[in-house]
């Protein structure tokens, strides 16, 4: 596991529609892009965000994903009338940029009891997957804005740094539903379980053992972080980015937020959060939240 750093701070960039739900009127244009993950800074920083910043009235969100081979998955919400003029110029667009960038695939995951091959890599597919509930576009959308910043910030070092990011996001998060220390570590705790359970009954034992040990080791960064932005007012935040997320989170929830009302989309909240950001090592980052909200204080 990697050793945490406190020397990078993602800034946030903003696509602004992230108010824009689909009506009867639109459709959304689902997209999956195969690229080796090691380049996903190359299409995400070189590719993706110009074409949204030439773009701008176009209602878009995008996600990491692994299903059948490396990709990212982009969802455009479109007029209908206007949709396959739209989709035709979205795909001449990647596939001038896949022909020119193309990835080198050095790592092949293997899945001995999957069904289907993976894709080729630097192709295009549609139609892989279908877009999520209406209701909840708007916190995809606020979720891109912080995956264009991390990788723009990171690059090639994302994939290394995806606990110390996931730790500065879901922090603001909770900071943002004002919520208690105690409250946060139910959650995180129930979460934890729940990944467990897919492990043999030995296991849990010494994963936990491990993951104390990746905390020691990186308690140093974790701990006066947690000292410093738990708790803090909106104004306090040293970066805009964390500004924006606070208030995008804590208007998301209509201001209003209790635990007791809101418990499942706190938990579909937190899921969206690591399932965009392609966070496969739950365990590993959940411990590392408990292990600091635990001891922070103390």
């Amino acid at each position: 596991m990697e050793t945490l750093t406190s020397n990078k701070k993602i800034k946030f960039k903003s696509n602004n529609n992230s108010n824009v739900i689909q009506n009867e009127d639109t459709i959304n244009v689902c997209i999956s892009i195969f690229y080796d993950k090691l380049m996903w800074d190359i299409l995400v920083v070189d590719a993706i965000f110009p074409f949204i910043s030439q773009n701008k009235n176009l209602p878009f969100y995008f996600y990491l994903n692994e299903l059948r081979g490396y990709n990212i998955r982009l969802v455009f919400v479109v007029q209908k009338e206007n949709a396959l003029e739209i989709a035709k110029s979205i795909d001449s667009y990647f596939k001038e940029f896949l022909a020119k960038n193309p990835s080198e695939l050095k790592i092949v995951k293997e899945e001995n009891f999957r069904s289907f091959m993976n894709f080729k890599n630097n192709s295009i597919h549609y139609g892989l997957f279908e877009n999520d509930s209406d209701s909840w576009q708007g916190f995809n959308i606020g979720l891109t804005d912080l995956l264009f910043s991390a990788f723009t910030e990171y690059k090639d070092e994302f994939h290394l740094s995806i606990n110390e990011i996931m730790f500065q996001i879901i922090t603001i998060f909770f900071n943002a539903i004002k919520i208690s220390d105690n409250d946060i570590l139910k959650i995180i705790k129930r979460l934890l379980e729940i990944e467990h359970s897919q492990y043999d009954l030995n296991m849990p034992r010494e994963i936990t053992d491990l993951n104390e040990q990746y905390f020691l080791e990186n308690k140093d960064v974790l701990l006066p972080y947690l000292k410093e932005y738990r708790n803090i007012k909106v104004d306090y935040y040293e970066e805009k980015w964390e500004m924006e997320w606070h208030n995008f989170v804590y208007t998301f929830f209509n201001e209003n937020f209790t635990l007791e009302n809101n418990a499942i989309e706190i938990n579909t909240a937190l899921n969206k959060i690591i399932e965009v950001f392609s966070v496969k090592n739950k365990i590993s980052l959940y411990h590392l939240l408990i292990n600091a909200i635990e001891k922070y204080n103390v």
